[in-house]
């Protein structure tokens, strides 16, 4: 019995707690323990309390529903001005006032596009005048004669007559080598020389005595035939001794050593009181290079070989020589065409001869080689720097009243610094030769004449 009591206070203490305060603090007083006088006091008001807290329950349900649909409304309220707003602004726009006040800016024009800015260009002129037809090539000179002096006999050095890079002439002493033991030698062969041919008046002496002797029968045949070979032996001892001197003679110039042709010597290797030996490095003296005429060898495509053959057999090609890295050129022929083409390159080899009379070009040097093979009467030329590449093919921007224009050319070669032109322009026209790269068709300009640039 007191069980039950318990479950039905704790019973009533939940229900107590979520209706308020006041049914809090009675569920409070009734969890205290009961005590043994008030038991009829508990089951005479169990029915009250068990009301009482059917009506908390129903109370508290009521709050949180209020609060909830509280909530619900708030948000609904919300979104409902959110569409309110939405609509109003809808209709303010379509609305003829506002349809009215964008009308003008609508109609307004659009603001008027700038003048395109002249840009500033170099020009140059075509021009139509004849135009040689020219090829061009490398080449690289060298000398007609390139020899290297070396001695012929050991000795010393006993003079040297020249300066290292000298210009010297065919047979100019370079080296004097010390001749002392040569002369003597020739000295002696001379007296050797000499006692032959004091032999042979001796002999011939004897020949003639004998021969008298022989005639008049006072001498014998014998002493006749002895006195003739005894001659004939002295005249053989005088040509071989004879010989022996012409040899020293000949060995003898060999201690004096000329330049072999005219040019200019290299720099000398040996100095004065070097023994030079013939089978070894110090017999090497000098080089000496032939230089005024001078050779430049260069190659040719094989397709120009019939133009080369034909315009050298009317009187010879011209050609010319411009030394790379500067601005000295001259003026020579042809001398001679191989007589194969290169197999490998397909390009057969020229050689051209030139006077050289400033001494311009120097053996080794490489030059930039232009060789005529004829003559062009009508065509146009125009700097090179006009020809631009494009998409289509090749184009130059020519002016007009101020606006560059575009025209398609078509380019036969270039010659240099200039283009020559087949098909295009007639001629006279101002082109651009500088500032293509900001051009179009139509572009207006202004223009510098580029004094450097001209079509020839």
């Amino acid at each position: 019995m007191r069980n039950e009591e318990n479950q039905e206070t704790s019973f009533d203490k939940r229900e107590e707690l979520v209706g308020g305060g006041n049914a809090t603090q009675e569920v409070a007083a009734s969890v205290s323990p009961p005590r043994d006088d008030d038991a009829p006091k508990l089951a005479t008001s169990r029915p009250a309390r068990s009301v009482l807290a059917l009506v908390s329950y129903v109370l508290s349900a009521a709050v949180v529903l209020g609060a909830f649909g509280f909530l619900l409304a708030a948000g609904l309220a919300g979104r409902f001005s959110s569409a309110a707003q939405d609509q109003a602004n809808r209709s303010t726009a379509s609305s003829p006032v506002h349809m009215a006040s964008l009308e003008p800016a609508a109609s307004a024009a659009p603001p008027p596009t700038p003048p395109a800015q002249a840009v500033p260009v170099l020009t140059g002129l075509s021009e139509k005048r004849p135009a040689p037809i020219t090829a061009d090539a490398v080449g690289r000179v060298e000398s007609m004669a390139s020899i290297t002096v070396r001695t012929r006999v050991d000795g010393q050095i006993a003079k040297v007559f020249f300066r290292d890079g000298q210009a010297v002439q065919q047979g100019d002493v370079l080296y004097e080598l010390d001749a002392r033991q040569i002369d003597a030698q020739i000295r002696q062969a001379e007296a050797i020389v000499a006692k032959d041919r004091s032999q042979i008046v001796q002999t011939k002496r004897d020949l003639a005595r004998n021969d008298t002797l022989a005639k008049t029968n006072a001498g014998s045949i014998l002493n006749l035939q002895n006195a003739q070979t005894a001659d004939a032996l002295a005249e053989a001892n005088l040509l071989a001794d004879q010989a022996a001197l012409d040899n020293l003679r000949v060995q003898r110039s060999y201690y004096t050593i000329t330049s072999p042709v005219s040019g200019r010597v290299g720099i000398g290797l040996q100095r004065e009181g070097s023994a030079i030996r013939t089978g070894d490095a110090s017999g090497t003296l000098v080089t000496v290079n032939q230089i005024r005429p001078i050779y430049v060898n260069f190659s040719l495509p094989q397709k120009l070989f019939s133009s080369l053959q034909s315009v050298n057999a009317r009187g010879g090609v011209p050609v010319t020589a411009t030394v790379q890295g500067s601005e000295v050129s001259a003026e020579g022929k042809i001398a001679a065409i191989d007589n194969s083409v290169d197999s490998t390159s397909g390009n057969i080899g020229v050689r051209a001869v030139f006077d050289n009379p400033d001494e311009g070009l120097w053996p080794g040097l490489l030059c930039n080689v232009t060789v005529t093979l004829g003559r062009d009467e009508e065509t146009v030329i125009v700097p090179r720097n006009a020809v631009q590449s494009s998409q289509d093919g090749n184009i130059v921007f020519v002016i007009e009243r101020g606006i560059a224009k575009v025209k398609p050319v078509t380019v036969d070669r270039f010659e240099g610094a200039t283009a020559v032109l087949s098909s295009g322009l007639r001629g006279g026209e101002t082109v651009v030769t500088d500032g293509q790269l900001r051009l179009t068709d139509g572009t207006p300009v202004t223009t510098l004449q580029d004094k450097g640039r001209r079509g020839g």
